[in-house]
């Protein structure tokens, strides 16, 4: 899996190791940025429960299904805070 670094800490971490880094810079801010989304995964979904058998989702095109608590969905919804 690629790791995605935030261009601002990758800019900062280079200005504390080096000064003037110039060309650092310029190379990290011409690195295109990379298309991303957040993700909500099946454990901690608002449409999915545990049952005997495991995780379930209760939506879209896995409605039903058992999931692993890593997987994801684009219809995925973050479980809200009961506190």
């Amino acid at each position: 899996m690629a790791e995605y670094i935030p261009r601002s800490e990758a800019i900062a971490e280079l200005r504390h190791r080096c000064y003037p880094c110039g060309e650092g810079i310029e190379a990290i801010n011409g690195i295109p940025a990379a298309d991303v989304a957040p993700v909500t995964r099946c454990k901690d979904c608002a449409n999915s429960y545990e049952d005997a058998f495991g995780r379930v989702c209760a939506y879209g095109i896995c409605v039903d299904c058992t999931v692993p608590d890593d997987f994801y969905c684009a219809s995925s919804k973050p479980k809200e805070d009961t506190c």
